[in-house]
């Protein structure tokens, strides 16, 4: 195994690189991105070739280190241009170096010290949105404060204080023991202590009733940030608890936990989707649209509780968490660069922004495509998957948990298809001149549109990226594999449609 110094040695140094490049500009700061990215990348593999990590980690840290580098790219134009302050590229790209740290983490110790720095860099960066924006809500900054830091902290001190009685009997701590060869657990049999436990993981899911911090932190961070906080740091809260089902044992209450998460999921699902599509605000609405995600994973997390050993379960829960990160980093984004191009977030009258913005739209084409389910995107991939092997549960058990699931994955997909369909909206053509938007254009540059384009192409090259090391579930490979022209196809035909639209218009 890989000996701690040398360990934190490689981490810091790609830490370091990746915060050197977060000050430089123009093609330099491609270049020490590209760099930063290399070595990291040669980093975590080498920790998981050497059973330091397993490839659960693997993959969530590689992805979300790649979406992070794209969005603090993205930042620097984006503070320059919306006269944030100069110091915010940096603080993002702290921010998403220690949100890859928490998912690269061997042991909860890693894990909960690279969260704790998250979440005060989080606190920093939700604070300067909140002071920048005329939007924004004014009590974003301490719902943040003690819904989602304070009860992720109550969660990390409760760990460390229920692993006391296994330390005093054993020379191993449960909080050092890597992830990939745990050899003891903590028995927790008090539903107190479960619920303390659970809490601060499923408040940064943001999973109902624990979801009122989130639409107002996520809408008035700066765009960037609100790309990495709806998209990389509330999956985390189901990376926690899937580690902390790892090393915890909850002594008969599964069943209980299981069904709790399912209901939270359920009403998660149609309470976010009824709130998305009345939502006005895009940011909002994507905010929203995290809680009704979220509310999806939380569903499949469900029957994770109880078959923890379902290898194909394990797979859909690490796709759509892959998911959640590529379209909503994305599309987060592109509301920024929407932002700068019209002075304001409000979306729903807004058109023809595939001729306006020919390079982002793409990138918030393949989202929008992931929100429908069009094949070839990871969103075809995960609700196809998920109602297979749900269905295919049904064939052997019908009970009302396996109904519910059904139910909550039913909703998921009407309801991101509609959402999908709205966001679609803003880049449809205008027929009519006399429906055009009244609001003035301002060109944002294209320099600023390449990293949505990037970001978006994660939603038809992660799946691949996902499934190909697997083994076992073949044809999932071969369906991300075969169907990927699609939605480049589709993103291509509607752009160039736009553009005849607009011009014989």
């Amino acid at each position: 195994m890989e000996s701690p110094a040398t360990l934190v040695a490689s981490l810091t140094m790609s830490g370091v690189t990746l915060y050197i490049s977060t000050q430089a500009e123009g093609a330099r700061s491609v270049e020490g991105k590209l760099i930063s990215l290399v070595f990291y990348a040669i980093s975590a593999y080498y920790m998981f070739s050497s059973n330091i990590i397993d490839g659960f980690s693997l993959i969530l840290s590689l992805i979300s280190f790649t979406a992070g580098l794209a969005t603090t790219y993205f930042s620097e134009l984006y503070s320059r241009k919306g006269g944030y302050p100069t110091y915010l590229p940096a603080t993002i790209g702290l921010f998403a170096y220690s949100t890859s740290l928490a998912y690269l983490a061997p042991n909860l110790i890693f894990l909960i010290i690279a969260w704790s720095i998250m979440e005060i860099v989080g606190f920093i960066l939700v604070r300067v949105g909140e002071e920048h924006s005329t939007e924004g809500s004014l009590r974003a900054t301490r719902g943040y404060i003690f819904a989602s830091t304070s009860t992720f902290e109550l969660t990390a001190f409760t760990l460390i204080v229920a692993s006391l009685p296994v330390l005093a009997v054993s020379s191993t701590g449960i909080l050092s023991q890597g992830f990939t060869h745990p050899n003891q657990v903590i028995v927790v049999d008090s539903p107190l202590l479960i619920s303390i436990l659970l809490a601060g993981f499923i408040t940064k899911s943001a999973l109902f009733p624990l979801h009122f911090w989130l639409p107002g932190a996520h809408s008035a961070a700066p765009s960037p940030a609100s790309a990495l906080l709806s998209g990389l740091t509330t999956p985390l809260g189901f990376y926690g608890l899937y580690r902390l089902s790892q090393v915890v044992s909850f002594k008969g209450y599964d069943t209980t936990i299981s069904i709790a998460l399912l209901a939270m999921g359920l009403i998660s699902i149609l309470y976010a989707g009824l709130q998305a599509l009345s939502q006005r605000d895009g940011k909002m609405m994507l905010a929203y649209t995290t809680i009704m995600t979220n509310g999806f994973i939380s569903t499949l997390f469900s029957l994770y509780i109880i078959n923890p050993g379902d290898a194909f379960l394990k797979l859909l829960i690490l796709l759509a968490l892959v998911m959640q990160m590529s379209y909503k980093t994305t599309l987060f984004c592109d509301v920024g660069v929407v932002e700068l191009s019209y002075g304001t977030r409000y979306v729903h009258g807004l058109r023809d922004l595939s001729e306006r913005l020919r390079v982002s739209s793409v990138g918030a084409l393949l989202s929008s495509l992931t929100l429908l389910g069009v094949p070839g995107t990871i969103g075809f991939l995960v609700k196809l998957a998920s109602i297979y092997y749900i269905t295919s549960t049904m064939l052997t058990r019908v009970d009302y948990t396996i109904a519910t699931s059904l139910a909550s994955a039913v909703a998921y997909i009407a309801f991101s298809m509609l959402v999908g369909l709205r966001y679609l909206a803003i880049y449809m053509p205008t027929i009519k001149r006399s429906h055009a938007s009244v609001l003035e254009f301002k060109n944002p540059g294209t320099s600023i549109q390449f990293p949505v384009l990037l970001l978006g192409l994660l939603n038809i090259l992660a799946p691949i990226f996902v499934t190909l090391p697997q083994t076992g579930f073949d044809w999932v490979s071969i369906l991300a594999l075969t169907t990927l022209p699609i939605p480049l196809l589709a993103s291509l035909y509607f752009a160039l449609h736009s553009r005849v639209v607009a011009v014989g218009s």
